[in-house]
């Protein structure tokens, strides 16, 4: 991928596809205890104890995709039930002014935020990624910020399953399931193989899916993809939504990305059953940012810049 702004590290470049981020591990046992997180912020308490309780006695997950979905949606029920129950104003409050929420008296209306991300950005229709925190090869965490007109771009998420929780404003969703084939069912190090090796353009990948229905989020909606059900999606904030002022979704993942096994792909539709991958579209940028004590990545940074 192309960026716009600073040429940077490819091997850190490498971390920064739609939610990966370089990051300090914490470890399983870290996750339940606010002060030792990477936020510090005891509104996200009980998501971290969600996700610990996920863990065994040895520190590993209890559950591997290849599980069913149903299996996989029953697992990551704790996860699920934490995101309902966040608070956005509470938690953008004290990611803004730095409050616990036993001294947040009073709840000021913060969102949205995508002209308060910081630094800022002139171009319209960038989104931002605010890292929260990561476990390699386990889980990451962070928030994507919406302005009105903006869209992530349909892509996948391979062997992997995402929670999202949609903080405030209305997001329309696109999904696709993956229809399993010998290509798709390869293992993760095969995929890696034929993609670094192969002497085929990304216009000759073709992918068979069934597409769903779409759909109209509102906050505080929580949508869950998985390994193979809607697995490949996208989301697109409209110019007019009902409070004409974007959106900002909550993104777990399970495991994150990483370019070696699950690295991120974009789709065209070419018709209802198949999807070609191609290259990242042009018109998409999504950029690092910090909002009060959430973010703050070490350079002002295009993450879809790779």
């Amino acid at each position: 991928m192309t960026g716009t702004h600073q040429s940077v590290d490819n091997n850190e470049d490498e971390q920064h596809k739609l939610g990966r981020s370089p990051t300090k591990a914490i470890s399983p046992q870290e996750l339940s205890l606010p002060q030792k997180t990477a936020t510090g912020l005891t509104s996200l308490e009980p998501l971290f104890h969600a996700i610990h309780s996920l863990f065994d006695e040895r520190d590993q997950l209890m559950f591997d995709t290849r599980r069913s979905a149903d299996e996989l949606d029953k697992l990551l029920a704790p996860v699920r039930n934490a995101l309902e129950l966040i608070d956005c104003d509470l938690l953008l409050n004290e990611a803004l002014y730095g409050r616990s929420l036993s001294n947040i008296s009073t709840k000021h209306k913060v969102w949205p935020i995508h002209q308060k991300v910081l630094p800022t950005v002139d171009e319209k229709g960038v989104l931002r990624y605010i890292h929260i925190m990561e476990e390699p090869d386990v889980f990451s965490m962070g928030i994507f910020v919406f302005p009105p007109g903006s869209t992530i771009p349909l892509h996948d998420h391979p062997d992997m399953c995402v929670l999202s929780r949609l903080l405030y404003g209305s997001l329309r969703l696109r999904s696709y399931d993956i229809i399993s084939t010998a290509l798709q069912n390869s293992t993760l190090i095969e995929r890696f193989v034929k993609r670094a090796f192969s002497s085929s353009s990304f216009n000759e990948t073709m992918l068979n899916v069934k597409m769903n229905s779409e759909t109209k989020m509102s906050a505080p909606a929580v949508t869950a993809l998985y390994p193979l059900e809607g697995n490949v999606h996208e989301f697109i904030c409209d110019h007019a939504n009902e409070n004409g002022g974007g959106a900002a979704v909550l993104d777990i993942l399970f495991p994150p990305y990483n370019f070696e096994e699950r690295d991120c792909t974009f789709y065209e539709q070419t018709s209802c059953e198949k999807l070609r991958a191609i290259e990242q579209p042009s018109d998409f940028h999504c950029w690092n940012g910090r909002f009060g004590m959430l973010g703050g990545l070490e350079e002002d940074k295009d993450v879809t810049n790779e």
